[in-house]
């Protein structure tokens, strides 16, 4: 079995989902004793899991605690996902961290609010918008014509 040290694994949800609403199945001695499809082999400890080693996961997936998790341990695995900033680069250089490890993405920007950092990355005159992109406008006051640059980044007309 593959230790997890340093291994970034999420709980895929359907199979999370899955497992969850099996009934729990005890007295196993083979594989042949566990009928229920969400936990169809027999653990060492003599009950019905969804796995007790590796290979009885998916490609990309590792046995942990008896469930099959993705294993996001090397970019491949997991494409576009991302830890942290460290992680994405050129044109999408800030990681917008999803709910899970899969809905995590690189992309231009973060806004300021999420920014570890506190700082957008965005050239003076655009601010992160919604879509974690660049957007014209101001962030600071001599940004502006006017020299103020008002709440949701408009310039004072």
């Amino acid at each position: 079995m593959r230790t997890t040290g340093g291994v970034v694994v999420v709980v895929l949800s359907s199979l999370l989902w899955a497992c969850s609403t099996a009934a729990p199945s005890t007295g196993c001695s083979t594989d042949q004793d566990c009928t229920n499809a969400a936990a169809p082999k027999c653990a060492p400890q003599g009950r019905c899991v969804a796995c007790a080693v590796d290979a009885h996961c998916p490609d990309f997936t590792t046995c942990q605690d008896n469930f099959c998790v993705l294993d996001c341990s090397k970019p491949e695995r997991c494409p576009g996902a991302c830890g942290s900033d460290a992680q994405c680069s050129g044109a999408t250089p800030r990681c917008v961290h999803g709910t899970h490890l899969w809905d995590s993405h690189c992309a231009a920007c973060l806004p300021q609010t999420l920014a570890p950092d506190g700082i957008d990355n965005c050239p003076s005159g655009q601010h992160c918008g919604d879509a974690y992109t660049c957007e014209l406008s101001c962030t600071v006051d001599m940004d502006c014509p006017s020299g103020v640059c008002q709440a949701h980044y408009a310039c004072q007309r």
